[in-house]
């Protein structure tokens, strides 16, 4: 009995995945393949298997998810497994003269969870020479320029079916860029798709794909080619939706959505009784800074507690510009007496106003204390105004008009009461004047395939909130910039529909040509220049400062989300 114990132990040995021992520091680092047989390179290839050595103990049952052998010839094998590497046996007999590629991905994971850093691939041919054409594409994010990593690339090699299993399949890597190496000359096809399952098939429409500007390559022996970039967009269609309403009071509401939501300048809330009568209007106060899903609002007039009431929303959406919606059938009213304090929250012109641009703050309910506009200071260099000119309230907003403008080289500070803390908050407003501000001159290179070529552009701060947008022609000079940072977009507009169009795979449709640059950066008084080629991989564009031989003409109001209309045109 005893011996027949020992064996039934060292048959659960034998059979189980080994496991890292405890202690010590934790692994972070993922598994590297460390040797092969038979090496990479591998010519006149024979045999009938393969094997893989590990540095570390593998999760075998991903294995498989991580393993694929290109092109795809339909090949079944079976695994026997080592301590620390794996036999890959095939079933079927191997095509002649062919260059085989064995890859190992990064969904493989050791026994403490850790991926592979980067893709492993083994290549033998079964024929005299190994193929060593190369095919590169780059992947990136079309809102925010920054490449995607483990993005999946099908390629398929002539003839074509989209219908069937890719030839080849590669993740990008941290650079974004997806490498097919060993490839014979042929033409070849090749697009991103969000291949979920990892089956080296498009399922549209399940599966989103984008086309590269380029459809299909030639490739000549031992020659290298590339698709260039895609630029991914994954279009935004689902709304918020508002899941509970909660009353804190019988006039102050909690609202949450299923998303991060935001309030337009047009923001509000309409109340109804259950029979649809009108009650009231809320006033929508701010969106919560730690939970961006949550709004506080407040009722003009107050619930009637027990009572059932409706809502309907209006220009509150989501970043993508989804209108919110209410998910609810009704909400009971509340008698509690509203207790909050008033309260100051935020500087909402922080990041600075033009010299004739309003100061505005924002409080936590409607100001309805004169303590806020009576207690208002404002200093001007060494004068104290404590009955300062237009100054308004706007619900629960406070806002300082300038006398006129504000002054040219004069300091300001505005100190502003908070009843909740019962002292004042001190604040040097940021201010623009024509001196501190720069320009931006746009210049497309290379020749637009058409003389009535148009262009959009978009231009947004370092927070991503709109500062111009429009189209132009050839060139354009953005004036009247803050000195900062800007993220910059641009495209051909082809069909005109002031839209970019990311292309079709199938049938092919080519993206409209495309460009993005971030952290481009506007000194005072100064010209920067951006080359826009759409021939790059994203984030191209040179930038320079000349100095500005002659000052502007400053025509025209200027301010944040102010519109260009070049070339007579105008953008709604």
């Amino acid at each position: 009995m005893q011996k027949l114990s020992c064996i039934f132990l060292l048959l659960l040995t034998n059979c189980a995945t080994p496991t890292q021992p405890t202690g010590g520091e934790r692994d972070t680092s993922g598994p590297e393949v460390v040797q092969t047989t038979p090496q990479s390179g591998t010519v006149n290839f024979a045999e009938d298997h393969i094997t893989f050595e590990f540095d570390d103990y593998v999760n075998r049952a991903n294995f498989e998810r991580a393993f694929r052998m290109e092109p795809d010839m339909g090949i079944d094998y079976s695994l026997n497994w080592g301590r620390r590497s794996v036999r890959v046996r095939f079933e079927d007999d191997l095509p002649d003269t062919t260059t085989i590629i064995l890859t190992v991905g990064t969904d493989l994971t050791d026994t403490n969870n850790n991926k592979m850093a980067s893709p492993f691939q083994l290549a033998l041919s079964t024929g005299p020479d190994i193929d060593s054409g190369k095919i590169s594409a780059t992947v990136r994010d079309a809102e925010t320029g920054e490449v995607i990593p483990d993005a999946r690339v099908l390629l398929y090699r002539s003839p074509y079916d989209l219908a069937e299993k890719a030839n080849y399949s590669a993740g990008t890597d941290t650079a974004g860029v997806a490498s097919f190496n060993y490839l014979r000359e042929g033409h070849y096809r090749g697009f991103w798709v969000d291949d979920r399952n990892r089956n080296q098939v498009w399922d549209p429409p399940r599966e989103d794909a984008q086309p590269f500007p380029t459809d299909t390559l030639s490739l000549g022996r031992d020659q290298s080619a590339s698709f260039a970039t895609v630029f991914i967009t994954r279009e935004d269609t689902l709304a918020p939706e508002l899941q509970a309403v909660g009353l804190l009071s019988s006039t102050r509401m909690r609202l949450r959505f299923s998303e991060n939501v935001e309030l337009g300048e047009e923001a509000a809330i309409d109340l109804f009784t259950l029979d649809q009568e009108p009650f009231s209007r809320a006033i929508p106060l701010y969106v919560d800074e730690g939970e961006p899903n949550i709004l506080f609002a407040q009722s003009v007039e107050e619930f009637i507690e027990e009572e059932l009431f409706t809502l309907e929303l209006h220009d509150i959406t989501d970043g993508a510009g989804n209108p919110a919606y209410s998910g609810i059938d009704s909400f009971e009213g509340s008698g509690e007496p509203d207790t909050t304090y008033l309260a100051y929250l935020e500087h909402l012109t922080e990041a600075g106003v033009y010299a004739n641009e309003p100061l505005i703050f924002q409080y936590s309910k409607v100001i309805d204390e004169e303590v806020v506009t009576d207690s208002l200071k404002v200093i001007e260099s060494d004068s104290l105004f404590e009955d300062w000119p237009g100054t308004d309230v706007r619900e629960n907003k406070l806002v300082i008009h300038p006398d006129t403008v504000w002054r040219e080289n004069v300091s300001y500070e505005v100190r502003i009461w908070n009843p909740e803390s019962a002292g004042y908050v001190n604040i040097e407003p940021t201010i623009w004047h024509e001196d501190d501000l720069g320009e931006l001159e746009l210049l497309i290179e290379g020749p637009a395939e058409e003389d009535t070529a148009s262009y959009r552009y978009t231009l947004t701060d370092g927070d991503e909130t709109p500062v111009r947008s429009g189209r132009f022609a050839d060139t354009l000079v953005l004036d009247q910039l803050p000195p900062r940072n800007y993220k910059l977009i641009v495209f051909e507009d082809l069909d005109g529909s002031g839209r970019w169009d990311p292309g079709s795979v199938e049938p092919f449709r080519a993206p409209e040509p495309y460009f993005i640059q971030r952290n481009i950066p506007v000194q005072s008084n100064m010209t920067g220049q951006v080359y826009v080629d759409f021939n790059g991989a994203g984030e191209t564009g040179r930038t320079g400062e000349p100095d500005r031989e002659d000052e502007p003409g400053m025509d025209g109001e200027a301010g944040p989300g102010r519109e260009e209309e070049p070339e007579g045109t105008d953008e709604p």
